[in-house]
């Protein structure tokens, strides 16, 4: 539902247009013999909504109405379902849980559509199109909170186009301006995207707040789950595997050891979680909150009174010796980094200062 929120919102700022609900619905005379009947209907949907002004838009499929006569039945039985009774479409949650809800709708098919016009355009509320088609506007979506809730009360009903002898089609479908190779929410500014993300990151928060919707619960369990950026503050609670398994997973997580195939099975892949250290053990620097599973060499050598070299090089960390020559006058110190798993297209040594290609050797593999 965050994706439909960006994308509106990403081109009416771009845009400078107003997004406004509408309902197309064909004749109720009009039969319909097959899917590919059906699936016309849209062609239709997007040249009247085209033709009364909107450049482009999402349109919903509803093959279904609830029964006047009905809905206060209906209203009954949601509040005896106090987990269907939260949010604004409590009456379409407890229609699906009901095996005879067939009683309480009738075929009635129709387009919704969220559309996209100019400023300056003005549409009647309703309106008798040619050909027994209807056009009735709803209301105007002025906040990107106005375009989530619309959109989530038209998807928790929308209709599956779908037949025995075909493939299922999309029920929801993008067109004119908004359709797929016109616009997507990368084709935005930077500036109208990190003002979307903004919008819709606390929209989408304070809705499902209040649906009662918990987007970070586990689906075996029910607890509360924490992002694996937040493991450090957590693994002391374990002990034994499950504390050496979130620990590795989130090494695993910021670079410092490879990834597994995806060929390995799932105990190859715990095994493989845990490699013997090649250089250091596998020690998170506090003091470093942005670690990368970096290491920095620092080469020192012995030196004489007169400052001449009687020792090899070796790192002042981790007292690794460098088995080659660094000539005097080129680089006492020579500072490179080594980059994991994380960086692949950097798999080789970064030598940072040592710029001379003849010395490039330097960085041999640990």
């Amino acid at each position: 539902m965050k994706s439909v929120v960006e994308r509106i919102q990403s081109y009416r700022i771009a845009k400078g247009k107003r997004v406004r609900h509408f309902v197309i619905s064909p004749p109720p005379e009009l039969r319909l013999q097959n899917l590919d009947d059906l699936l016309g209907l849209f062609k239709k949907a997007y040249a009247l909504a085209t033709s009364k002004g909107a450049d482009g838009g999402l349109v919903i499929f509803h093959p279904y109405r609830l029964r006047e006569d009905k809905k206060s039945e209906l209203r009954a039985i949601a509040g005896k379902l106090d987990d269907w009774m939260p949010g604004k479409f409590h009456l379409w949650k407890t229609l699906v849980k009901l095996p005879n809800w067939r009683e309480y709708v009738y075929f009635s098919p129709h387009f919704h559509v969220l559309a996209t016009c100019d400023c300056r355009e003005q549409f009647s509320s309703a309106d008798d199109g040619q050909d027994g088609w209807i056009w009735k506007g709803i209301s105007e979506l002025r906040t990107a909170e106005a375009v989530l809730k619309c959109s989530m009360y038209l998807l928790s009903h929308a209709g599956i186009l779908s037949q025995k002898s075909q493939p299922t089609r999309h029920a929801i479908r993008w067109f004119g301006g908004l359709a797929g190779c016109n616009w997507s929410f990368k084709l935005a500014p930077d500036w109208v995207r990190a003002c979307v993300l903004k919008q819709s990151a606390g929209v989408v928060d304070d809705f499902q707040d209040r649906e009662g919707v918990d987007p970070t619960a586990c689906r075996v369990c029910g607890g509360v789950l924490i992002s694996i950026s937040e493991a450090p503050d957590y693994w002391d609670r374990f002990e034994g595997e499950p504390k050496r398994i979130l620990r590795n997973t989130y090494l695993w997580w910021k670079g410092a050891i490879p990834p597994p195939g995806r060929e390995f099975s799932e105990s190859e892949v715990l095994a493989y979680l845990s490699p013997k250290p090649t250089h250091k053990p596998s020690i998170l620097s506090h003091r470093d909150p942005d670690y990368r599973g970096v290491h920095r060499h620092k080469w020192v050598a012995t030196r004489d009174c007169n400052g001449k070299r009687v020792g090899p090089w070796y790192c002042r960390g981790c007292s690794k010796v460098l088995d080659k020559e660094i000539p005097r006058g080129v680089l006492d110190t020579v500072d490179h980094r080594r980059w994991f798993w994380s960086h692949p297209q950097k798999s080789l040594w970064d030598y940072g200062k040592l710029s001379d290609p003849r010395y490039s050797g330097l960085g041999d593999r640990i």
